[in-house]
């Protein structure tokens, strides 16, 4: 009976401390439930780029964007600001259509208000026939292009995020 009674009391203590340590970590860290929804809302943002890309809607795709953002392309020229890379997508969009095949989605690191996301795509480009129209430096040209990207993203003063530094490099096909 004292061993059984000791066992009981011990099992309650344990829950206790357990109970104890939980409201304790969220108590302490608030911050990771506060986390965990930014990166929910970054891996929105990229399903939204996703489907603005797909359906060639520049205004959908700049709306991720920060306003001083900064484009760089392997191989390219620098494009800075909204307005220029409206210039620099118009001709992508009206040149051809575009399908992502997502290899690897976004893996999110944020620090404060910023964030960094890496994540592998497949884009499959197919060119407008007759299309004419001279593509800025840098625009991915290939009718298969798999890439490995980083953006560095920046938390807006209403709680939502947009990409402030979007580049990548090609992958050899797989």
């Amino acid at each position: 009976m004292f061993i059984n009674k000791a066992h009981n009391m011990s099992m309650k203590h344990l829950k206790n401390l357990a109970l104890l340590l939980l409201g304790w970590i969220f108590l302490i860290n608030p911050s990771l439930a506060e986390e965990q929804q930014d990166i929910e809302k970054i891996k929105t943002l990229y399903s939204n780029w996703k489907i603005a890309v797909e359906s060639s809607d520049i205004d959908s795709y700049l709306s991720s964007l920060h306003e001083d953002i900064r484009l760089r392309p392997p191989g390219g020229d620098s494009v800075d600001g909204v307005e220029n890379y409206r210039s620099f997508l118009g001709p992508v969009f009206s040149s051809a259509t575009y399908q992502i095949q997502i290899d690897k989605p976004p893996v999110v690191t944020i620090f404060g208000n910023t964030a960094i996301a890496e994540y592998d795509y497949t884009i499959q480009r197919t060119a407008f026939k007759n299309a004419n129209i001279k593509l800025g430096k840098g625009a991915l040209t290939e009718s298969i292009s798999p890439s490995s990207y980083v953006d560095f993203l920046r938390k807006r003063d209403n709680g939502s995020w947009s990409v402030y530094l979007h580049t990548w490099r090609a992958q050899p096909e797989k």
